[in-house]
C-alpha cells in the first residue's frame, strides 16, 4: 500500500496524531504514553535536557486519509549551566504508529522524514557537535529496534535513565545519542529504500498552533 506524506505541522497533539489515537481502538492503554501519558511530568523532570521549541511533526496517511504514523522532532538544550551556549545542542526524536499498522516500516519512514524536516528548520542553529536524541521505554521492543536502525553502526552515547514514581513504580528508559550529521546520513539512506512513500506537497509555512511539548 502506498502512503501519503502529510504537510508538516508544529506542536505535539496535532490533528493527525489525535485522530490516530482516537481511531486506534485496539491499542493497549499505555501505547502512547511516551508522547502524552500520565507520567510525562515525572519523566521530563528526570531528563538532562529541555525542549527549546515546539516540535515539527510529519504524519503518514493511507490514500483514504487515515493517519498511520506520526513523527516528532524538536531542538533541545542541555540543562547543565556549563552547557548554556549559543544554538541548540541536539534534536529529540519521537514517533507513534497505529497499532494495526506495526511492522510495515511506517515508524522508520516517518522518523527519517521528520529528521530531514528538523534539519531544514533548525540545522543552521545546531551546534557543531549536535546530536540526535532518542529515548524510549526499555520494554518497548519495536521502539528499541527502531532506535538501533536509526543509529546504524555509528558510535552512540548511552542516554538511558530511570524514573521513580510517587506510587513506587519504576519506569526504565533506554536511550541513544548519535552525531547529528550521522543521523541525517542514516535517515537519507533508509528513505532511498522506501518505495511505498508517495509524497504530497509539503507546506512548512502553515503550522498548527504550537502546543506545550508533552514528551
Amino acid at each position: 500500500m502506498s502512503v501519503l506524506i502529510q504537510p508538516s505541522r508544529r506542536g505535539f497533539g496535532g490533528e493527525n496524531f489525535m485522530r490516530m489515537m482516537a481511531n486506534d481502538t485496539a491499542a493497549t492503554p499505555s501505547r502512547y504514553d511516551d508522547i502524552c501519558g500520565p507520567h510525562i511530568g515525572n519523566v521530563m523532570s528526570r531528563l538532562d535536557w529541555a525542549f527549546g521549541e515546539a516540535p515539527v511533526t510529519i504524519s503518514l496517511c493511507c490514500p483514504a486519509g487515515e493517519p498511520l504514523a506520526t513523527g516528532f522532532a524538536a531542538p533541545i538544550r542541555m540543562r547543565a549551566p556549563a552547557q548554556a551556549q549559543r544554538g541548540w545542542h541536539g534534536i529529540n526524536l519521537s514517533y507513534a504508529v497505529h497499532s494495526q499498522h506495526e511492522g510495515r516500516g511506517y515508524g522508520l519512514a516517518v522518523s527519517c522524514l521528520v529528521i530531514q524536516e528538523a534539519e531544514s528548520i533548525w540545522g543552521a542553529r545546531l551546534q557543531e557537535d549536535a546530536f540526535m536524541n532518542i529515548q524510549t521505554r526499555q520494554g518497548n521492543g519495536r521502539s528499541n529496534s527502531l532506535m538501533r536502525l536509526l543509529t546504524g553502526d555509528a558510535e552512540v552515547e548511552d542516554a538511558s535513565f530511570s524514573v521513580q514514581l510517587p506510587s513506587g513504580e519504576r519506569l526504565d528508559y533506554s536511550g541513544s545519542r548519535v552525531v547529528w550529521s550521522k543521523a541525517l546520513a542514516i535517515a537519507e539512506d533508509h528513505l532511498l529504500n522506501m518505495p511505498f512513500l508517495s509524497e504530497v506537497s509539503v507546506d512548512t509555512a502553515q503550522h498548527d498552533a504550537a502546543e506545550h511539548p508533552a514528551g
